[in-house]
């Protein structure tokens, strides 16, 4: 058993994290359990407090006017709560119990330029992306544009400023990685 505490990114990093117990033949699978409730009456306080303090946490109240992914008027995060499991396997391991697997985990990656407390230092996003999409190439020999109108992009977006946002970053990142595919993603 280990505890990932890497904020909204922990359960992404347990997926790495269950990706190297595999390949360095540890365990044939992980389960992953991962919850967050920031708005309980616990952590309301503190955690809201902090978010607007930095300017990361929405204003709006009116979820249409306040959800805004990649758009202008965007202005943070929407605080909330959310819970997920995953179970991570060998092929072996499902086939062997009849299950179908609903996907196939290729791979992950961890990077940090240590940039800004709460700014993505963009050029270095749109490398590590761009970097991990070319060895996802190398080791399953897929192709980025030929997979592009099947992938799904789950956008971060922490902070929104006008340059040096979440926003910004992936936008540069995807356009970066996929090139004229990205409007397919």
């Amino acid at each position: 058993n280990t505890t990932v505490n890497l904020a909204c990114a922990s359960a992404t990093a347990a997926f790495g994290v269950a990706e190297d117990w595999l390949e360095a033949g540890r365990v044939d699978r992980v389960v992953i359990i991962s919850a967050d409730d920031v708005t309980g009456d616990d952590l309301w306080e503190w955690i809201a407090g902090g978010f607007a303090a930095s300017g990361a946490a929405a204003t709006g109240n009116i979820i249409e006017e306040t959800a805004l992914p990649f758009d202008r008027r965007r202005n943070g995060l929407i605080l909330g709560m959310g819970a997920a499991a995953f179970v991570i396997e060998r092929h072996s391991e499902a086939a062997e119990r009849g299950v179908q697997p609903i996907a196939e985990f290729l791979g992950s990656t961890t990077a940090n330029s240590a940039f800004h407390g709460t700014r993505l230092d963009v050029e270095h996003v749109g490398g590590v992306v761009d970097a991990f999409m070319g060895s996802m190439e190398k080791r399953w020999g897929i192709d980025r544009h030929a997979i592009a109108p099947e992938t799904v992009f789950f956008s971060h977006e922490t902070f929104t400023p006008a340059r040096g946002g979440s926003a910004q970053s992936e936008v540069r990142a995807l356009r970066e990685t996929f090139g004229p595919s990205t409007d397919k993603l």
